[in-house]
């Protein structure tokens, strides 16, 4: 757990450094194009780690996988668009609506598939409960957080040029 509260927002520093690094020096598109020997970096890397002993394999929960991440993008489509067209909108409330849906269903999946890919039974023990509830409010604070400081690093920027251009 220690590993992972530091590795996660080490991660997030690196990413947004290495955005602006990428888009400042190459060009914007880099930072999708650069995942890519990343992502196969890592899908390499994965055959160095030894196996989990004691385990069986019960394979990929690909239905639960599917269904929690259409529910979530669901659910962020829903909240980007509800300014524009409306919070108590039919589509907003459908949208809404139905990744409730999505994850409900994705909870009855965990339930009844054979290896999960979360296993329900981790909310019972109280500790691991209440750390993942403290990483989600963090992340809840953080993340709009780094965006708020983005927009007003921009304005300053903005403004600093403004004030030092030479006026005619």
């Amino acid at each position: 757990m220690a590993l992972y509260g530091a590795a996660a927002p080490a991660g997030g520093t690196a990413g947004v450094f290495m955005g602006g690094v990428f888009t400042q020096w190459l060009s914007w598109p880099w930072v999708f194009i650069i995942c890519i020997p990343i992502g196969l970096g890592t899908l390499a890397a994965t055959k160095l780690l030894p196996a989990v002993g004691g385990r069986r394999g019960d394979g990929v929960d690909v239905l639960g996988a599917v269904s929690v991440t259409a529910g979530l993008a669901l659910a962020v489509f829903a909240v980007v668009r509800a300014p524009e067209t409306g919070w108590t909108s039919m589509g907003t409330v459908l949208e809404l609506a139905g990744a409730v849906v999505l994850l409900a269903l994705f909870l009855v999946i965990q339930k009844t598939v054979r290896g999960p890919l979360m296993p329900l039974g981790i909310w019972r023990v109280p500790r691991l409960g209440s750390a993942n509830l403290a990483m989600a409010l963090l992340g809840a604070a953080l993340l709009p957080m780094t965006v708020l400081l983005m927009i007003f690093m921009a304005a300053i920027t903005a403004r600093l040029l403004r004030s030092s251009a030479p006026s005619r």
